[in-house]
């Protein structure tokens, strides 16, 4: 059974249901024909709408259920209620009491994110969060080309990317919180030349590297030496 299509009620249920194993094979994802609503426009009413996407990825994931949450009247009485993202990862909810604090979370097969807390303001859009993919991470340790020892205060990058670290001496460094991919880790410091390695992380892999820097002058033994 495809993720989005499990969920509390369908695990339960007494219904067999046959999957091919199409979508194992291709990477397009399956078009899912859900109508957002549309606002009444009734005064005193508000929309939420935005988009439901994996906290790792960040793909936007279509027919994931979307919860609501939110006070009616002067009691503590609450209305809950629940809409399915189209097949863009599009969700909205029509007709809330404007301003109202409304409690939302996302789920996604068995998946489900953390849920926040939103004012029924028109015009807002909410991004709402799944942890589907699992993060993966990035460790290592950088060392002098001539003595072999580790360096310290050694700036860390992934290339093309705008996540960063520093390399402690034995300590090294930690990239975490990745997607699964290819990349390159570079790292850099005063006094020596740049080295770079290229690395293949599997979802909720984790990789170690060893980077080694030459120093451009004998005498240099430290960063920004």
């Amino acid at each position: 059974m495809p993720l989005w299509a499990w969920n509390p009620a369908t695990m339960t249920c007494g219904v067999i249901v046959l999957w091919s194993n199409w979508t194992a094979a291709t990477a397009e994802i399956p078009t899912i024909d859900v109508t957002l609503c549309e606002p009444a426009g009734h005064e005193g009413e508000a929309a939420l709408e935005g988009f439901v996407e994996d906290d790792i990825t960040g793909v936007r994931l279509p027919a994931a259920h979307v919860i609501a949450s939110y006070p009616v009247g002067q009691g503590l009485e609450r209305v809950e209620t629940v809409v399915r993202t189209d097949s863009l990862g599009r969700y909205r909810l029509c007709d809330l009491p404007v301003a109202a604090e409304v409690e939302l979370a996302a789920a996604y097969g068995p998946h489900t994110g953390q849920a926040i807390l939103v004012q029924a303001v028109a015009g807002d859009a909410v991004t709402l969060g799944v942890p589907v993919t699992l993060p993966g991470s990035i460790t290592g340790v950088v060392i002098h080309g001539g003595t072999g020892r580790p360096l310290r205060q050694v700036t860390i990058e992934l290339v093309d990317t705008d996540l960063r670290a520093v390399a402690n001496g034995s300590a090294g460094f930690r990239l975490q919180g990745l997607p699964p991919g290819s990349y390159r880790v570079r790292a850099s410091c005063i006094g020596f030349e740049g080295a770079e390695r290229s690395v293949d992380l599997a979802e909720g892999g984790q990789v170690r590297v060893q980077l080694t820097l030459e120093p451009r002058h004998r005498r240099v033994r430290r960063c920004g030496s």
